[in-house]
């Protein structure tokens, strides 16, 4: 994580947060003469003292 940008607590529980992130990955060999669109996204998992897991997904 280089920098978090703001982050906002929801009443609904959700938590909404942005990152500047810096992450390196070779994805040449997804591209082939038809590929149109790649999407990625980073799936994280954690534990906290409240809960033993946590999942978010990291759209880009």
């Amino acid at each position: 994580i280089l920098n978090i940008n703001w982050f906002q607590k929801e009443a609904n529980a959700n938590d909404e947060v942005s990152m500047t992130l810096n992450i390196s990955a070779d994805l040449s060999s997804l591209f082939t003469w038809n590929t149109k669109q790649v999407f990625v996204f980073v799936a994280a998992e954690y534990e906290t003292p409240q809960n033993a897991l946590n999942q978010v997904s990291l759209l880009m």
